[in-house]
């Protein structure tokens, strides 16, 4: 059969074939308007219209570094379920995080069969990267199998052998706030101070040596580059959702970025190889020593933003919401001076005995969360059910923290910061969704940290 164009009047062949061109992409997109609108298997999800027509909107919420505080507002208009894009939905409850993050068993699916709900490969990927780690990955059996040899670390016996150089690390950082602020009568970034202190103590348990933040005041370069890097993770992420967009981005990096990428990097392999040459019979008691043994060595640079930017974020959030709530800090302090006579005798173990305490921390953990993304995960083809509501397959879904933990849904007084909600015995707070607040994740790929 032969297909020809048809010649509208007064147009040549030429001009038809530009005009269908410049016409198509117009008609596909509103027939994807209205297909996401209409037609969209989530199209009977709440929502706001415009997100649910293009990624545009959700890009650019990323992009400008509010999609938290939008989301927000989307729970509080639009209720517990939203749909953010076309093919993305956000819960906001705590039985739809047990849904999709899972627990130790396959979720059953709207077919009956059992699967688990997959980490979402747009946003997990080591960006060109030759190395596949245990956050990035999309195989659970190269995470289960870095997860079981990360372990080890984190045992009760490994955390406790790190506690004479927490002390020291401590003592150093007040030691600098006293001379600063209080001899020198300087102005000071408390901020800065804890960003020091937690990536001196990270550097120090993963490659037994110190950053030497805290003694220059300032931030060692690497690491410097290190917290930039994040920003540039995030636009990255977004542009390798555009087709073609993962071959292209090494071609439309500016050269002195390459340069710096490179730069980095040696400095990493030299700092770790440094460390690796001293072997496991160092006295060192740090994450490479322990991770020797397992045969892991290129997730040292995650440990560190994983253990000093996540901990700055919450102790800086911490100290703000103590601060600015005089009430708490007395009661804090009064709990921490009656309950030890001295300095010396504050110990990690016994400071957990202090219920005040875990208050202002799970407080401060759900005003001030570390991180506020909702690390989606795709639904299977068969699609699933999640807090009650059908999802179907190939569906992008998560629990964004932030704005769960402030959603008046899940807790009374949610944009308050109140410790006493989380003392057991507050009839105030009992209609509180606690479980609803989990904020180093859950399921298998929990926080490694967590007790």
């Amino acid at each position: 059969m032969a297909f020809t164009i048809v010649q509208l009047p007064g147009l040549t062949p030429t001009h038809s074939l530009l005009l269908l061109l410049a016409v198509t992409p117009i008609l596909y997109f509103l027939y994807s308007v209205l297909y996401n609108l209409y037609l969209s298997p989530l199209a009977e999800f709440p929502g706001p219209k415009l997100w649910a027509c293009s990624e545009f909107f959700y890009n650019r919420a990323v992009v400008s570094g509010i999609p938290h505080r939008k989301f927000l507002n989307f729970f509080e208009q639009y209720g517990p379920v939203v749909r953010i894009t076309p093919t993305e939905l956000i819960f906001s409850s705590a039985q739809a995080h047990r849904d999709v993050y899972g627990g130790t068993h396959a979720h059953r699916q709207l077919d009956g069969k059992k699967d688990y709900l997959a980490k979402d490969e747009r946003v997990y990927n080591n960006f060109g990267l030759e190395e596949d780690h245990m956050i990035s990955t999309l195989d659970t059996n190269v995470h289960a199998r870095q997860r079981r040899m990360l372990a080890t670390a984190f045992s009760d016996k490994s955390v406790r052998e790190q506690e004479p150089m927490l002390i020291d690390h401590i003592d150093k950082l007040i030691a600098s706030i006293e001379k600063y602020s209080v001899t020198e009568c300087k102005d000071i970034d408390i901020k800065s101070w804890i960003d020091y202190t937690t990536f001196d103590i990270t550097g120090y348990l993963v490659f037994g040596e110190s950053f030497h933040c805290l003694d220059d005041a300032v931030l060692h370069p690497w690491v410097a580059f290190m917290t930039t890097s994040v920003r540039a993770v995030v636009l990255m992420s977004v542009s390798f959702k555009l087709p073609g967009m993962q071959t292209l981005w090494p071609y439309l990096l500016p050269k002195r970025v390459t340069a710096a990428l490179e730069e980095h990097q040696a400095l990493s392999l030299n700092r770790l190889e440094q460390r690796l040459a001293e072997g496991q019979t160092t006295e060192k008691a740090d994450l490479v020593g322990l991770l020797l043994k397992n045969g892991i060595t290129q997730d040292t640079e995650r440990l560190i933003i994983a253990g000093s930017e996540t901990s700055a974020t919450l102790v800086t959030g911490a100290l703000f919401f103590l601060l600015t709530h005089a009430s708490a800090y007395a009661r804090l302090v009064d709990e921490i001076r009656t309950t030890f006579s001295t300095t010396d005798s504050i110990t990690a173990l016994a400071a957990s005995d202090l219920p005040y305490l875990h208050a202002v921390i799970h407080e401060s953990l759900r005003m001030y969360p570390p991180s506020t993304s909702q690390f989606s995960r795709r639904t299977p083809r068969g699609g699933v059910i999640i807090d009650g509501y059908e999802v179907p397959g190939d569906t992008y879904v998560g629990v964004p923290h932030y704005a769960a933990n402030r959603y008046s849904g899940n807790f009374r007084d949610a944009n308050r910061w109140i410790p006493e909600r989380w003392i057991d015995g507050s009839d105030r707070f009992q209609g509180d969704s606690r479980e609803a607040m989990q904020p180093f994740g859950g399921g298998r790929h929990r926080c490694l940290g967590v007790k």
